[in-house]
């Protein structure tokens, strides 16, 4: 089965609350192979880019990293052009969906 929805973040400095959201993205009741995280690392200088590039999900994790700081429009709107899922959720690195959230959309 392939990618039906793609979940875009995007984050800046938020690695603890990023690392909630991707356990929670791992814990939905939609099948892990018709969905992807994608993620903008924007302008982080924190941990986030070394957890993200240690993680382990079920599902598949696409990341787009910027050196500087970019407008979360514009974050955005780069990461629509990595996603493959022919419906788009967008989700902060602060929210944490329900396991059934994604199945329902």
């Amino acid at each position: 089965m392939s990618v039906q929805l793609s979940v875009i973040t995007v984050t800046h400095n938020r690695c603890a609350l990023l690392a909630k959201k991707l356990t929670a993205l791992a814990k939905q009741t939609l099948p892990p192979e018709q969905f992807e995280g994608v993620v903008f690392v924007n302008g982080c200088d924190d941990e986030t880019r070394r957890f993200l590039d240690a993680a382990e999900t079920p599902y598949p994790l696409k990341l787009l990293v910027s050196e500087t700081t970019l407008s979360p429009a514009l974050a955005r709107n780069l990461r629509v052009a990595k996603a493959v899922g022919r419906v788009l959720y967008f989700s902060d690195d602060d929210c944490s969906p329900y396991p059934e959230t994604l199945a329902r959309h």
